[in-house]
């Protein structure tokens, strides 16, 4: 197997996870909106709505659609951001 074979493998298992606190997320159907726009977008793999805290989790690749994006989506949508910074965790399957 070549280098850039392992390289192009490792980076479609490695995923960042990104946590945003969303304003004005009151109701589940307002994480279900935005739950639904963002996994229209290649390269997101989960989103996930803890609709109690106002926060959004979402994990995507990172080698494929970049954290700002995902960002821009949800103001896009007229919501508002409250902690957002782009620095996700990165995260790799296995070991």
């Amino acid at each position: 197997m070549s280098m850039y074979k392992k390289v192009q493998d490792f980076k479609s298992y490695t995923t960042a996870e990104i946590r945003l606190r969303i304003g004005n997320m009151n109701t589940l159907y307002d994480g279900q909106v935005i739950k639904r726009e963002l996994t229209k977008h290649e390269g997101i793999k989960d989103v996930e709505i803890y609709t109690n805290k106002k926060i959004i989790s979402v994990k995507y690749y990172p080698n494929i659609i970049d954290g700002s994006v995902i960002g821009y989506l949800i103001l896009k949508l007229g919501y508002k951001l409250q902690n957002y910074n782009n620095k996700p965790a990165i995260k790799v399957k296995g070991g």
